[in-house]
């Protein structure tokens, strides 16, 4: 049988398609930039220093929104990233609303089937080739003037060389340089945050549902779409990618601090446009990819709708971005009819009984 590396939707994707081997991450990235696309503006304006910023104290966590039908609802749990790996929340809101729940929902998922060991040398050959430019070309053959000494400068910096990186596509170098400064800067993804979700809701004895859409991913195409991505698109994705480790590297910290005191509201009201949106434009060149990320959203919104009409409380978790932004989850819901109420606060949430 063949085995199945499953991944949270806002978690990395592209990195469970070539055997938990951290060396591809472009989904990953895309799926963050589109997480942190608007940073709120008191936090922009966090001198350097902030950037040391740990959260270690335990806080109260998140509140919660509410989306309900009638007397029916569904209280969304969102969930921040990147958190500093040392993080810890006081589960004891979440763990209030599941004791009146009658069914927990699942931040979505996708299943990806694992590649089969015996080609994977040949993969590895295959991907080395895609991470590095055609004709054996350097980043500063490649890269507009201004473009390089900022990647140089951003490479001197956080890796200590002037050569390392040269060879790689402008998208792997971005790859490299985000993985190298989230693990400077002790940050990660948010895997801790759903697990201990989940693991409540087993221990509150409800009813869990989720939703999964499980492929065999096509890595023939999606290396040749990754090959022919345009340069000057990858060109501007580096330079985003740089500007934002390099000027918001302590406001996503201090993201994560807001959202674990409970007081989301200065991360609702975007700051700004996205921060890379070419990053996230190049993730949907894959059909494939692409069409499981919509396969799974919509089948979540099914869930969620069944939810609303089958049970009197529902507790979901979800990334935070699908739960704030216009073009989220949640505004999708409100689209839909269903009235929407957030954050909730410990004294707006309704006791049980």
């Amino acid at each position: 049988m063949v085995p199945i590396q499953k991944t949270v939707l806002s978690r990395t994707l592209l990195f469970s398609l070539v055997v938990e081997m951290p060396f591809l991450t472009f989904i990953s990235l895309t799926l963050f930039l589109l997480s942190i696309s608007s940073l709120p503006s008191h936090a922009q304006e966090i001198p350097d220093d902030m950037d040391v910023i740990v959260v270690r104290s335990r806080l109260p966590g998140p509140p919660l929104w509410r989306v309900s039908n009638g007397d029916n609802e569904v209280l969304i749990f969102g969930v921040v990233e990147p958190l500093p790996k040392s993080f810890e929340w006081d589960t004891r809101r979440l763990e209030r609303a599941l004791t009146r729940a009658d069914a927990y929902l699942s931040a979505p998922e996708v299943g990806l089937t694992s590649i089969n060991p015996i080609k994977i040398v040949r993969m590895l050959r295959q991907l080395n080739k895609v991470k590095r430019n055609a004709d054996g070309k350097t980043l500063e053959e490649i890269l507009p003037n201004d473009v390089y000494q900022k990647f140089s400068s951003a490479r001197l910096q956080y890796f200590g060389d002037r050569e390392k990186l040269e060879r790689l596509t402008p998208l792997f170098a971005a790859d490299a340089i985000f993985k190298k400064v989230m693990d400077q800067a002790d940050l990660t993804d948010s895997q801790k945050i759903y697990k201990t979700a989940d693991k409540l809701a087993r221990r509150a004895d409800v009813e869990i549902r989720s939703v999964k859409v499980t492929e065999r991913v096509k890595r023939k195409a999606l290396f040749n779409d990754l090959r022919n991505l345009s340069i000057d698109d990858q060109i501007t994705c580096l330079s985003a990618v740089i500007d934002l480790v390099t000027d918001h590297v302590g406001s996503l910290k201090v993201r994560a601090e807001i959202w674990a005191e409970g007081d989301v509201s200065p991360l609702v009201t975007p700051a700004h446009p996205p921060l890379a949106p070419t990053c996230v434009e190049m993730f949907t060149v894959n059909e494939q990819l692409n069409r499981i990320l919509s396969t799974v959203k919509v089948q979540w919104l099914e869930a969620v709708e069944q939810s609303l009409r089958d049970n009197q409380t529902t507790v979901a978790t979800l990334r935070l971005a699908d739960v704030i932004e216009s073009k989220g989850l949640i505004a999708e819901l409100a689209r839909r009819g269903y009235s929407i109420e957030g954050p909730m606060r410990e004294d707006a949430t309704p006791s049980p009984g």
